[in-house]
């Protein structure tokens, strides 16, 4: 957490397995990107003469945010971050930091203490829950894994919740108030701020989870690619880019779904450093081949369909 019919209509070539002169191309698809403050080999950001550095072999820095540099991968695929393994050992207490991803994922680094996890292939999105579709918090369950909807993968645990691995193909946004700005707390049942077409999974840190089959990435946005504040436009859905669903509220922003699924990247400095607040234009931080959709203060949100 896109739209312009202009990238979903460009043709790209993806019988080439040439990455070199563009190490975007062929796109094939949503591809993960992961926040790392430490590397693979346990070098970390804040040592790193070069950030790129951090980033496994088939990635590539897209940039930084934070204490993170965010790496891009070369392959379709997803990112979880965990705190602890399916078996509930803490990442910090595992002798084999790898062993915090679960069986077919690959650990590519680390952040905050919590190890980063990858899956090639074709994936929905790993989701943190709190409480399941019944309100029940994971930790009054007889197992964590009940936490996840039905047909959700258990991956293992976050901070203070329990990560679940949507189905492909699935969008999943996360809204603390509906359309018309009620929040959540506030209606008949959590499940009413999902719009039509979304259905209610369960809560996660203070806010709802729905998802959808008919819908692409979610981006929370909170300024639009003109630098506009939702609070300044005539709705705040008018935040969300032109071909994009405005979902509801998001904990920060605007929740916007995206005609189609894609590569999102959220980003305070450029890949050069540089940032975004000292750059002529702040989408000038977006790496080639993402297109500049708006994004918060001081951070930019790109993506690449």
């Amino acid at each position: 957490m896109t739209l312009l019919a202009l990238l979903a209509c460009i043709d790209v070539d993806k019988s080439s397995s040439d990455d070199t002169a563009d190490p975007l191309l062929p796109y094939d698809g949503q591809r993960a990107v992961a926040y790392l403050d430490e590397g693979r080999d346990g070098a970390r950001l804040a040592d790193a003469a070069d950030p790129a550095a951090l980033c496994a072999d088939g990635w590539d820095a897209l940039g930084g945010r934070g204490a993170t540099v965010a790496c891009g991968s070369r392959a379709q695929g997803v990112v979880s971050t965990l705190s602890f393994g399916i078996d509930g050992t803490a990442y910090t207490d595992l002798a084999d930091p790898d062993d915090v991803c679960p069986a077919g994922w690959e650990r590519v680094g680390a952040a905050g203490g919590a190890g980063v996890c990858h899956r090639e292939g074709d994936s929905g999105a790993p989701v943190g829950f709190v409480t399941s579709v019944d309100g029940l918090r994971y930790d009054q369950l007889a197992e964590p894994s009940h936490v996840c909807p039905d047909g959700w993968d258990f991956l293992g645990g976050g901070v203070g919740s329990v990560v679940c691995l949507a189905p492909a193909g699935y969008a999943v946004a996360a809204l603390v108030t509906d359309r018309a700005g009620t929040p959540y707390t506030e209606l008949d049942f959590p499940g009413a701020v999902c719009p039509m077409t979304w259905s209610y999974q369960g809560g996660g840190d203070d806010a709802v989870l729905c998802s959808g089959e008919l819908h692409g990435t979610v981006a929370a946005l909170s300024v639009n690619a003109a630098g506009t504040p939702a609070t300044d436009l005539p709705e705040p859905g008018a935040v969300c880019p032109a071909g994009w669903e405005w979902v509801g509220g998001a904990a920060e922003g605007v929740a916007c779904s995206a005609p189609s699924f894609g590569t999102l990247v959220e980003l305070d400095r450029a890949a050069d450093g540089t940032a975004v607040t000292v750059l002529a234009a702040a989408g000038d931080a977006c790496p080639s081949g993402y297109l500049h959709i708006g994004g918060a203060a001081d951070v930019v949100s790109c993506i690449r369909l």
